[in-house]
């Protein structure tokens, strides 16, 4: 079974754009998420998931998700 390395947050104003990237490197999933859709695929993914995001305004909010599921954000 391969392992989910890292998910990656774009953040844009009505969509997010989420990458997954595998242990390989190799990145297995880019697609655009709404945001009532953002908390459903999260909650998906194991806790030790590394989830990152850009940095801005919204991010330190949208930050605070990831955490519910025990999940490691990095911004």
């Amino acid at each position: 079974m391969r392992t989910i390395r890292v998910v990656g947050i774009d953040i844009t104003k009505s969509v997010f754009q989420v990458y997954v990237w595998m242990v390989d490197g190799s990145i297995i999933w880019n697609r655009k998420i709404s945001r009532q859709k953002l908390q459903c695929t999260l909650c998906q993914y194991e806790p030790s998931t590394l989830t990152v995001m850009e940095v801005c305004s919204i991010s330190y909010y949208r930050g605070r998700t990831p955490v519910l599921w025990d999940s490691t954000p990095s911004m």
